[in-house]
């Protein structure tokens, strides 16, 4: 079967991210372990596609494309994320 752009973009999600928000984020795993870690804070909006996500408390960050994200569903953020959202 021949790669087809259209059939990749059909499972491709877009979601109206902004600064503040929390996110799970995607990473390489073996199949026992959870593909998603998180919640994380995104910190700004580098491109359409592009996010900065601040990783912990003490404010390590990475660059992320929108593919590897997907909104954080939990009941209860971590204090550390209520407190950054208050400063942006």
């Amino acid at each position: 079967m021949r790669y087809s752009k259209e059939i990749d973009d059909l499972s491709v999600q877009q979601f109206n991210y902004k600064a503040g928000d929390a996110v799970c984020c995607l990473h390489k795993t073996n199949k026992v372990e959870r593909a998603f870690d998180g919640p994380f804070l995104i910190k700004k909006r580098v491109t359409e596609l592009n996010f900065v996500l601040q990783l912990d408390s003490q404010g390590k960050e990475c660059l992320v494309h929108h593919n590897k994200l997907k909104p954080y569903c939990g009941n209860q953020l971590p204090s550390w994320i209520l407190r950054a959202q208050k400063h942006l």
